[in-house]
């Protein structure tokens, strides 16, 4: 009987006195499943890249559906120390990669580069080498001879095994070798399986205890939905509770409905008497007008009075000018008359008020005569019908915002008030010089508009040569754009951005998209800009200007979806505060209507109040805030 017989032999009888697997588990279906998956990476004695990274993304995600982080399994054999010396059988402990990782990180002190490791992790797997030689080129290399790393017992079998790779002498040697070995052989097949049992028994109990950390999630999830369960029959109760209610309501409509046809039937009568009370307002009509007219003579004549004086008190005054002496008393005198006329016509104005009120009241108590009791029982009614009515106004918005969608209406919006192509294309060309400027635009560092609309940024930004992209939650607004060959995602702004990598975008552009957030979601949108521009990268967001008092107090509302309008200062300061440089305003006129008001002369009373007012009336409708990231 040859060696290699006898190897074999003895293979198969260490196997059978050794136990090859763990010891049985409680699942006999999950175990079975274990055992074929420790049978295969048993044959591959290592874990590849891709395993482990899906075993570490397993192990992350487990906190998210309510698991603990599960216990790690470990090698058997620990890693060895760094010293001055070791011995063969502390390095021949290792296998498959670990054993080329260790000689590395002991010979010759750091990690295996990728190309020695698969040159020595495949000739080992190929039979090409065997340890000892492995361990020998290793240790006798020009760096291992520079490191001097003393391994007792490495050189007359590193010496041996390379002699086995002669010719003529090697496989006399081979034969030689294998039969002084074979009375050690045994034991080294015996440590290794044990070795192997052991690892598989440690997986198996930490496969029990991430099963049952499993188990505990699964009985929890199982808790939280009979809590659901529990929860949606009180909502039915609660609904048949409410259609119980509807019913009575109905009997109560009935009822309101017959005290209706009791007051139709009243209605004749009361209709004479409110058409001989229509008369008597009439009546009283052509005397308010009377009034009215002797009234309005009265302040014509007043103000014809007013000016009058007006004009002789300036008349004074640009004699004041031309003699200083007689200045005080003359214009002491023109503001007395002033202050007279202007008590007299408070006092004629008040009498007519008074005059309105008395009349108002004199009309209120006729109309109110006879129709005090039929007023109360209407009165009643409304309070009785209106209960019924706000149910049904309540179902039926409810109704309405479960079916009909929004997208629609704000894109017919935008094309009634936000203006024409050609004129959104005029408001947003001199920011391509900006872009410019900041290096934005190229294919390593594109533009995002952030609520793109109906692409017109997007649109010049192709004409230019620009690289853009945009994003926007109206779905209508995105298909318009795809359809005409943009690049546009259909999500909300913030969630894009934090779905973006770091320094991946040369600009963010925002056209009239902040005042239509919360201001917490605003600071988060600014941070995440922050993360995702490049440095100097630019941020640019405009919006309507509330220093135009027409804009702020009229226009800013028409958009029935903005919040409140944002000072330029305001915003100015809050994305300087979150982090970038060089933070300015632009106060934008152009493609824009302004307002125009005529100064007041300077020598008129009150100039100075009214030239200010005009300035806030006429002042740009929109502006920009710009900053980099630094």
């Amino acid at each position: 009987m040859n060696l290699d017989e006898e190897m074999r032999q003895l293979r198969e009888s260490t196997n059978k006195s050794v136990p090859a697997s763990p010891p049985r588990l409680d699942v006999d279906e999950v175990m079975a499943r274990v055992r074929e998956e420790v049978a295969r990476r048993k044959q591959a004695r290592s874990t590849t890249p891709a395993t482990a990274a899906m075993a570490s993304n397993a192990s992350e995600a487990l906190p998210a559906i309510g698991i603990p982080p599960l216990p790690r399994w470990s090698p058997a054999v620990p890693r060895l120390p760094y010293r001055s010396q070791y011995t063969v059988a502390d390095l021949l402990a290792f296998s498959d990669r670990d054993f080329v990782d260790q000689c590395y990180r002991i010979l010759l002190r750091r990690s295996p580069d990728p190309d020695g490791l698969d040159h020595y992790l495949g000739r080992l797997r190929r039979g090409e080498l065997s340890k000892i030689e492995v361990l020998g080129e290793i240790r006798f290399s020009p760096e291992g001879m520079r490191h001097e790393v003393h391994v007792a017992g490495l050189l007359v079998p590193y010496t041996l095994h390379r002699w086995q790779r002669k010719p003529v002498l090697g496989p006399m040697l081979r034969w030689v070798h294998g039969l002084f070995r074979l009375g050690a052989s045994h034991q080294r097949l015996q440590s290794q399986d044990a070795a192997h049992a052991r690892e598989l028994h440690e997986a198996g109990q930490l496969l029990n205890q991430a099963f049952e950390q499993m188990d505990a999630a699964w009985q929890a999830q199982q808790s939280r939905l009979q809590q659901q369960e529990q929860g949606i029959r009180a909502l039915e109760s609660r609904t048949a509770h409410a259609e119980a209610r509807a019913s009575a309501l109905e009997a109560q409509l009935g009822s309101v409905q017959s005290g209706l046809a009791l007051l139709e039937a009243e209605l004749p009568r009361l209709r004479d008497h409110s058409e001989a009370t229509h008369k008597q307002v009439q009546d009283l009509q052509a005397r308010l007008g009377s009034i009215e007219t002797d009234w309005r003579g009265e302040v014509s004549a007043l103000q014809t009075r007013l000016e009058s004086i007006e004009s002789g008190w300036r008349s004074e005054l640009a004699a004041v000018r031309k003699a200083l002496d007689p200045v005080a008393a003359r214009a002491a005198s023109a503001d007395e008359a002033g202050q007279r006329l202007e008590k007299e016509l408070l006092s004629q104005v008040k009498r007519l008020e008074a005059a309105q009120a008395s009349l108002q009241t004199e009309l209120a108590r006729l109309d109110g005569l006879d129709l005090q009791t039929g007023l109360a029982r209407i009165d009643g009614l409304d309070a009785r019908i209106r209960p019924v009515e706000e149910l049904l106004a309540a179902e039926r918005e409810e109704q309405s915002a479960q079916t009909e969608s929004l997208d629609a209406i704000y894109a017919a919006f935008e094309d009634r008030f936000r203006g024409s192509r050609e004129l959104i294309l005029s408001r947003v060309e001199p920011y391509l010089d900006d872009l410019r400027e900041a290096g934005a635009g190229t294919r390593e560092a594109p533009v995002l508009d952030l609520g793109c609309g109906r692409g017109e940024w997007l649109e010049l930004l192709r004409d230019t040569q620009m690289h853009a992209r945009g994003v926007d939650l109206n779905r209508l607004f995105v298909e318009s754009c795809r359809g005409r060959g943009f690049d546009v995602e259909h999500a909300d702004v913030l969630l894009a951005l934090r779905r973006l990598p770091e320094c991946s975008v040369g600009a963010i552009t925002s056209m009239h998209l902040v005042e239509h957030l919360p201001f917490e979601t605003v600071i988060a949108l600014l941070d995440e800009a922050k993360r995702v521009l490049r440095p100097g990268g630019l941020l640019l967001l405009e919006t309507p200007n509330p220093e135009n008092l027409l804009v702020g107090a009229c226009t800013f509302y028409t958009d029935p979806t903005h919040r409140n309008p944002i000072p330029p200062e305001t915003l100015r300061w809050i994305v300087e505060a979150r982090g970038f440089h060089g933070v300015r305003i632009k106060r934008l006129t152009i493609g824009r209507e302004l307002g125009r008001l005529d100064p007041v002369a300077a020598d008129l009373p009150g100039a100075a109040i009214l030239n200010t007012l005009s300035e806030h009336f006429t002042a740009a409708p929109d502006y920009a805030v710009l900053g980099l990231r630094p």
